[in-house]
């Protein structure tokens, strides 16, 4: 009975070092994702204040031609 249960208990501590990888590979996966969709959006506000700067740019020069 001792062997058997020695294995049983090797056996779900093999199993959970297996889980406990997996877990470790998706939470490493998360982080890279998470870390490009912080960059995308970092990007996407720079994009935005500099069409914002294009456009009062644009907007005043039409002002000074109409002067």
């Amino acid at each position: 009975m001792k062997h058997k249960n020695d294995y049983t208990y090797k056996n779900l501590q093999s199993e959970q070092t297996n889980i406990d990888g997996k877990l470790s590979l998706k939470k490493f996966k998360l982080q890279k994702d998470y870390a490009s969709l912080q960059s995308a959006a970092d990007k996407e506000v720079a994009f935005n204040k500099i069409s914002f700067n294009i456009f009062q740019t644009l907007q005043k020069m039409a002002e000074n031609n109409l002067n």
